[in-house]
């Protein structure tokens, strides 16, 4: 490479530029967003990675975890009980060694596993991971809609999956002595069994017991147990544990 290239790479990846309202404030990048490099004697430009967290973070916006994670953190979930000072605990672990395993919270309802999980969301958002929201009724309903197969549900679950963290609120949420459709399950099992395939990190919370959704689908409880392992929680059923009918919240 030339040496009147090579200074104008420097110079421009030694730019820095003030970072607009809403976008990360990048040290590595001074806010360029990119990167000038050579390779054979031809120039590219990369992305930062602050660009992907940007889009995680928009996507996030869209979806509505943004605000829920100016609520929903470790520094003010209540551990006053042995099971919430259990479940942070774990779920702290899991940020620390994310990666190899799934997280997955069961239990009692307003017990504060959306609290949690969406705490964990937020710390893999800073360590530069893609996070992808689905929940149950809304985002995951909408997209069973388009029909499995379809054009619309194909584009839908890529945009999920194509996170590196993908969050399932509420996994299989249903009135009272009902049960999840065919369609239900066979959108959850290619979900998990996709997670499992490329090796995606995935965190669901969710009223159903492991033993509960063995009796759905084994092929998706299995693939949930493997890959969970530590990480599977199950809150016990306890109407003293539900916080959100006592008025604290979840």
């Amino acid at each position: 490479m030339s040496e009147e290239k090579t200074e104008m790479h420097d110079l421009f990846n030694s730019s820095s530029q003030i970072a607009k309202d809403g976008e990360i404030d990048c040290k590595k990048c001074g806010n360029m967003r990119m990167f000038a490099y050579e390779k054979d004697g031809y120039e590219f430009f990369k992305s930062c990675e602050c660009v992907e967290v940007m889009k995680s973070k928009q996507r996030i916006t869209k979806s509505g975890l943004e605000n829920m994670m100016k609520d929903y953190r470790f520094d003010n979930f209540q551990t006053s009980k042995p099971f919430q000072k259990f479940i942070k605990e774990k779920a702290i672990d899991f940020v620390n060694n994310t990666g190899k395993n799934w997280l997955v919270i069961l239990g009692q309802s307003g017990a504060g596993k959306t609290h949690i999980c969406t705490a964990v969301c937020g710390e893999l958002l800073k360590q530069g991971k893609t996070v992808g929201y689905a929940r149950w009724a809304v985002e995951l309903k909408r997209m069973k809609m388009h029909g499995g197969g379809s054009e619309d549900y194909d584009f839908e679950l890529r945009k999920l999956l194509a996170n590196d963290v993908i969050y399932i609120d509420d996994l299989f949420k249903r009135a009272i002595g009902a049960k999840p459709s065919n369609p239900d399950i066979q959108m959850v099992f290619e979900i998990v069994d996709t997670c499992l395939a490329l090796n995606k990190v995935l965190i669901i919370s969710g009223e159903d017991t492991i033993e509960k959704l063995f009796t759905i689908d084994e092929a998706t409880a299995g693939r949930i147990r493997q890959k969970a392992r530590q990480f599977l929680l199950t809150i016990e059923k306890g109407f003293d544990k539900n916080y959100r009918a006592g008025g604290e919240h979840d």
